[in-house]
């Protein structure tokens, strides 16, 4: 590799207006190398026939050792149509330049239209860097399939399936000789293939546990301010813990466990294309689904849970979900508005806010005992142009569970002076109801 970065580095000086070398006439043979030599057209490419010449002398070497190349050269004719060898070629050497270890430049030769380059690989040299780049692979898989074994004794199950999706991933990327020699490396797939079959056999029979089987979510304050929910149960198996339900893998005849997390999937059964959440269980299987409601915006109905193991196998099931809605009483004030009386304003923004469709709240009236959305109107300004009306409305919102107030804005125009105001409320109710789905 070091000769071949020497060889990018102080390239040979073109022999440019003398004779053509024997190499460019008559393709050489050397048993004890393998030889390539590319040939780019400075006409159609003057930026960068150099990297193509070098490109396709790779792509020569690779094809000389493996048929398997060829093959790939076939399809990719295939796929490209009429002038397929410049990018076929570049990328076949960009893939395997770190299994060509060990080649080197020879001699380059150009005329005023072309550009040649002849570059060779020795043998020997390729034999050692393969088998000592096997050796590093078994090794690594070695410890990786002992670490494997020991995520799995302990039913970390999530944890097992990554490493041999990670395992996979490296071995197809990195096995050597994966686009030089047509075998590959059979002890290395055949050591990932016991891997692969311990962890389906330990999942064999599978199921996903989840309780209880109706999950609702409501709304609540709770100690810190901090938004979180309660689900309980749609039967008679009693309340879950606050913000969570629990998803479990267990074996399908034990029903033992297997320890979190997991990394779900859910879906809701929306007609159309359905909306998707990624979520992770804690160790104990436990789910917060404030982030499906809120986050990713899961619709009440079915949702559909699933986990996705070894090998890309899906563990699923239903659940019925529903938002049990937080009923709030209304706080609202005007702070010192300028301009006209506030009063019909406050009459129209009381109307508008206790008619928000919000999944989380409900504004009815109460008791101050009853947690309480506050509204603190600051600002609301009307002006004119051209025989247009424009009004607008700011305000300071608390809502139970969130941190700090949110400010809300409105604003709207129209011909008409009481049209633009109701505009102006409007807009400012589909703000608020934003901020109760925590979309500030």
């Amino acid at each position: 590799m070091a000769s071949a970065l020497v060889a990018l580095l102080l390239p040979l000086a073109p022999r440019a207006g003398t004779a053509a070398p024997a190499w460019v006439e008559r393709f050489p043979y050397d048993p004890d190398r393998y030889v390539g030599i590319g040939r780019a057209d400075k006409r159609l490419h003057p930026g960068d026939y150099r990297d193509l010449a070098q490109a396709a002398a790779l792509a020569q070497i690779s094809r000389e050792i493996s048929v398997r190349v060829q093959a790939e050269e076939a399809a990719t004719r295939t796929e490209n149509g009429g002038a397929p060898s410049e990018t076929y070629s570049q990328r076949i050497a960009t893939m395997s330049r770190n299994d060509l270890a060990g080649y080197r430049l020879e001699d380059v030769y150009e005329t005023a239209t072309g550009f040649w380059a002849f570059y060779t690989l020795d043998k020997e040299v390729f034999r050692n860097s393969l088998a000592e780049k096997e050796s590093r692979i078994a090794g690594w898989l070695v410890r990786e399939t002992a670490a494997l074994d020991a995520d799995l004794s302990d039913r970390r199950i999530q944890d097992a399936a990554d490493r041999f999706a990670r395992m996979r991933k490296e071995f197809e990327t990195s096995s050597p000789g994966r686009l030089l020699i047509g075998d590959g490396f059979p002890a290395g797939a055949d050591r990932l293939a016991a891997a692969s079959e311990r962890i389906r056999s330990v999942v064999r029979g599978a199921v996903l546990a989840i309780t209880p089987s109706t999950w609702t979510f409501s709304m609540a304050q709770t100690r810190g301010h901090e938004p979180r929910g309660a689900i309980a149960s749609g039967g008679a198996s009693g309340a879950g813990s606050a913000g969570s339900a629990s998803v479990l893998l267990v074996d399908g005849d034990s029903r033992a466990p297997w320890k979190g997390p997991l990394s779900l999937t859910l879906a809701d059964d929306r007609s159309g294309e359905a909306a998707t959440c990624l979520v992770e269980t804690d160790a104990a299987g436990r789910l917060d689904l404030a982030r499906p409601f809120l986050d990713c915006g899961l619709k009440q109905g079915t949702w559909e849970v699933t986990w996705t193991g070894p090998d890309r196998r899906v563990f699923h099931q239903s659940v019925e979900a529903a938002w049990s809605r937080v009923d709030l009483t209304l706080d609202l004030r005007a702070d010192l508005l300028p301009g006209p009386g506030p009063a019909p304003l406050l009459a129209q923004l009381k109307s508008a806010l206790e008619s928000l469709n919000s999944p989380c709240y409900r504004i009815v009236p109460g008791t101050a005992a009853q947690p309480s959305l506050e509204v603190r109107l600051r600002e609301f300004t009307r002006d004119s142009l051209d025989g247009m009306y424009f009004s607008s409305l700011r305000a300071d919102v608390t809502v139970p569970g969130l941190a700090r107030p949110v400010e809300v804005r409105g604003k709207a125009g129209h011909a008409d002076r009481d049209r633009a105001d109701a505009r102006a409320i409007r807009d400012f109710a589909r703000g608020m109801e934003g901020v109760l789905l925590k979309k500030e």
